[in-house]
């Protein structure tokens, strides 16, 4: 594992940190992190699920509560989600990003005149930040980052190089754009005349709660009119698009390639799985709680809770009675045939008995 330079912890320290239980102490510092086998007596591995550990050299081992490991010569500590506690972990000793830009504004980005930027700011060489602008305390601006004009970004975020917000658009506290995201590009919309397609302007924005992560590469567009909304603790992965007027709820996660079209609605805590889409077929509504599987085409409006898969997608359980009903179909073809074949056979036979009796 690369190395830290956060300060090392004791078992104590490290269980405080993780809000477990210490089973068995000993008097090591933790220096890093690594996988069980890995490991060295300096470092903390977990164990993430019920596998069976025989032997690590690592110096304490994190478990969830339940877990029994026989292992000796450890330190163990127990916890509510091993999960959660490695995430944590990995946090502590290796916080993100690695380098920010130096505090204050580079000479070599532009920021308007206009702008209003918090002195708690980092802005790197080649940002650009638009008239209007409000940049709020603790945020950073990696290097070729483009904050349009009038734009609002609050407190503690964090833009990666090259990451795109438009004229107008909105960022909570604490939101993270990924590399190449392009937050309020103009969404797909056109009139088609004899003459050809009639651009329709796009003059809402794109407002992206607290919390809100987003991925390299995805991409949020604009409201025609109002806004385009991505609710409170939302986490968007790599390569999604989201289109105009689309409201996502709070605390949804939303995974490569996936994508929702303009005025969907989806509810919070709603999980869309990779190369899932919500197709256009009017103001879609995804209940809160639902599951989008992977690969899904979605073109009707669903409840909460539901679990939706296959294309067109339909609930998910029968979507799988379906599947297993279609591995038969080859089965069937055959006593099909027999079965043709069969009658066709005892219908030769009867007209053979019939023209004997003739």
């Amino acid at each position: 594992m690369t190395e830290t330079t956060q300060p090392a912890l004791s078992v104590t320290d490290l269980a405080r940190l993780l809000e477990g239980e210490v089973v068995t102490a000993t008097d090591i510092l933790v220096k890093g992190i690594a996988e069980p086998d890995q490991a060295t007596p300096h470092e903390v591995a977990f164990l993430l699920d019920q596998r069976t550990l025989d032997h690590t050299k690592a110096g304490v081992l994190v478990t969830a509560k339940n877990a029994v490991p026989k292992l000796e010569g450890n330190a163990h500590i127990r916890v509510a989600n091993t999960r959660v506690a490695f995430a944590q972990t990995l946090a502590y000793f290796y916080p993100q990003p690695v380098l920010f830009p130096l505090a204050g504004i580079h000479p070599q980005a532009t920021v308007d005149p206009k702008a209003t930027v918090h002195p708690d700011t980092r802005i790197g060489a080649g940002a650009y930040v638009g008239p209007g602008a409000v940049i709020g305390a603790g945020t950073t601006l990696f290097p070729g980052v483009y904050v349009g004009a009038e734009v609002r970004i609050g407190v503690g975020c964090i833009l990666y190089p090259q990451s795109v917000v438009l004229d107008r658009c909105i960022l909570g506290d604490r939101v993270i754009l990924n590399s190449g995201a392009v937050i309020g590009g103009d969404g797909f919309g056109f009139a088609t005349t004899v003459r050809g397609h009639l651009k329709i302007p796009h003059v809402g924005n794109v407002v992206l709660e607290d919390e809100v992560e987003i991925g390299a590469n995805t991409a949020i567009d604009r409201a025609t009119l109002k806004e385009t909304r991505v609710g409170r603790g939302t986490k968007i992965d790599n390569l999604v698009m989201i289109g105009h007027n689309a409201q996502v709820g709070q605390d949804c996660l939303m995974v490569s390639q996936s994508g929702i079209a303009g005025s969907t609605q989806i509810g919070d805590r709603t999980i869309i799985a990779a190369q899932a889409g919500v197709a256009s077929t009017g103001h879609l509504e995804i209940g809160s709680d639902s599951v989008i599987y992977g690969r899904a085409g979605v073109h009707r409006s669903f409840p909460q809770g539901s679990k939706i898969s296959g294309f067109p997608a339909q609930d998910h359980r029968k979507e799988l009675r379906q599947q297993v009903s279609l591995t038969h179909v080859p089965d069937l073809l055959r006593e099909v045939r027999t079965l043709t074949q069969r009658l066709q056979q005892l219908e030769a036979e009867l007209a053979a008995v019939k023209a004997a009796q003739q």
